[in-house]
């Protein structure tokens, strides 16, 4: 089973990959900074809608910013 931590840690390393801060994400998505840190942490699970956000941002399907591959 996949935990808050392991999905946080690929998103990070999504983000990081890609070179964008949290700051470009919270300005063009409209993402919190703060949340997104916490999601990378595994410290908040972030809504259906916020990955669903995030995954066409990074042009990636769902389950490649879900799941490590």
């Amino acid at each position: 089973m996949i935990t808050m931590k392991q999905i946080g840690e690929n998103m990070k390393y999504i983000r990081e990959s890609k070179k964008i801060s949290v700051y470009t994400i919270e300005k063009e998505i409209g993402i919190s900074h703060q949340n997104l840190y916490e999601y990378e942490k595994g410290k908040r699970e972030p809504s259906i809608m916020q990955c669903i956000k995030l995954s066409k941002y990074y042009g990636i399907d769902l389950n490649s910013l879900i799941f490590f591959e």
